[in-house]
């Protein structure tokens, strides 16, 4: 919301006299010069605080400290008058009625949902959307926010407003706002093999024949189990199911949270050193970023530099090593998932430099040629991938009278139970977990504990 301030000062424009120094109220000035040469378009006082005032203009907003203005600026504007001088009555003027803020894109329910995010932000976002300021960053919320709460509709809206106002945002990576879905691969649904047939598509009491032999003599009698059809009546011959991802629900990819979650704060601590720049806004000042946790288990750094850099009394400065000591402990503690949480940090924090290359510290497994699977020939079939018992026939010959009967061990299929036909059996490689990558360990100790050596030298020359 736009409040009226009469006669408040905004910086930039020409020193002169104190008759003719320019106002800023909130009557929007077509072009304002900053001291640095810089132009503001229809610029405008939105607020004031005790520490300066916080300008829109058509590129975002402003801030102008108290503290810069010059010498004799503060003489007119903020020193209280001379005991000398007089001071002339002003009739009272009436007081403003607040106008209410227009939510052009629906987005106070998301903000207040958004944590970290301070109220003064929260109101300049607010009050930015009704004039078309910070639109960029306001969406992008918008987007981020639902997708954490699995509102993909609502999400879908905010990306419409974004492409339809044709932002560039280079900041974001789309690809990274999904992944596959593990639950199915990224198929959307799932490939079950029928336990009734085994994957044949044969019923399994009459063999696919649709008849089957009397109890009683050799004759043959329709099949009641298939109806005289020979397919299976649970798959319908189809040999399984392919039933939609539960998990995915049938999408095929699934929501990033940790891309999602480390992008959205990012943005949440830029609105809030707009809105409020005395505010503390150091990389530890998010407490979804993780680093309070793994601080506490840090060796070697000292109590009083592990309080400073989680207080209010740090404001940043060695943000990048903050995060590469967590990255490189949770390493060393094998806690891969926050490890990555860590290095997707590094690359949305600091995405215009190059500050840690991870191929240093993790090397491609020996054991597994980087697959994080070990593969062996299956041990019942030999390698052959067929039923042991019936030879991959489906049917073997009794011993009493060398008459054919349905395999009971293969169901039919001929093919082996362990390997599912396949001939060989894959593992876990144990040497990587999976991964297909082992830690350089002592590289990793040796990087750790340079990093906390210079935490714990920045703390001591403060």
């Amino acid at each position: 919301m736009k409040h009226v301030l009469v006669s408040l000062v905004l910086m930039g424009a020409l020193q002169c006299g104190a008759g003719e120094i320019v106002a800023l109220t909130e009557t929007p000035v077509a072009e304002f010069a900053l001291p640095d040469g810089s132009v503001l378009t229809n610029a405008y006082v939105w607020r004031r605080s005790s520490q300066g005032l916080m300008v829109m203009h058509d590129g975002g907003s402003y801030f102008l400290n108290f503290k810069l203005l010059p010498d004799d600026w503060k003489a007119v504007y903020l020193d209280p008058p001379a005991e000398d001088q007089p001071i002339v009555a002003q009739p009272a003027e009436p007081e403003a009625k607040a106008k209410p803020v227009q939510d052009r894109y629906g987005v106070a329910a998301v903000l207040a949902e958004i944590p970290d995010l301070d109220v003064a932000a929260r109101e300049l976002l607010l009050g930015a959307a009704s004039t078309g300021a910070l639109d960029a960053k306001i969406l992008l919320l918008g987007v981020l926010q639902n997708l954490l709460a699995d509102n993909r509709a609502e999400a879908k809206r905010f990306v419409l407003f974004l492409e339809e106002k044709e932002y560039e945002l280079d900041e974001v990576d789309r690809d990274l706002l999904f992944r596959p879905c593990a639950n199915c691969g990224g198929d959307g649904r799932l490939n079950k093999t029928c336990t009734t047939c085994n994957g044949s598509g044969k019923c399994p009491r009459c063999d696919g024949v649709g008849t089957r032999k009397s109890s009683f003599d050799d004759s043959r009698m329709h099949c009641t189990t298939c109806r005289g059809t020979g397919v299976c009546s649970k798959c319908k011959g189809d040999g399984g199911f392919s039933p939609p991802c539960l998990e995915c629900k049938g999408a095929g990819k699934v929501v990033n949270l940790q891309y999602c979650e480390i992008l959205r704060d990012r943005i949440v601590r830029e609105v809030n050193a707009v809105a409020s720049p005395d505010r503390w806004v150091a990389v530890t000042s998010s407490a979804s970023s993780h680093i309070d946790k793994v601080l506490s288990k840090i060796p070697n750094l000292k109590e009083p530099a592990r309080a400073f850099y989680l207080s209010e009394e740090y404001g940043g400065g060695m943000d990048t090593n903050l995060v590469v000591v967590c990255l490189m402990h949770s390493l060393l503690e094998e806690d891969f998932q926050e490890a990555e949480r860590f290095n997707r940090m590094l690359d949305v924090l600091f995405r215009e430099a190059e500050v840690l290359d991870a191929g240093k510290y993790l090397k491609p497994c020996g054991n597994c040629a980087a697959t994080g699977w070990i593969q062996r020939d299956c041990r019942s079939c030999g390698g052959s991938g067929k039923c042991s018992r019936c030879e991959g026939s489906g049917e073997r010959t009794l011993e009493i009278d060398g008459s054919k009967v349905h395999c009971t061990t293969c169901r039919g299929s001929g093919k082996c139970t362990r390997c599912q036909g396949k001939g060989v059996i894959q593992f876990v490689c144990q040497s990587c977990k999976g991964r297909g990558r082992v830690l350089e360990r002592q590289r990793t100790e040796i990087k750790l504990g340079l990093l906390v050596d210079r935490l714990n030298e920045f703390h001591d020359e403060r």
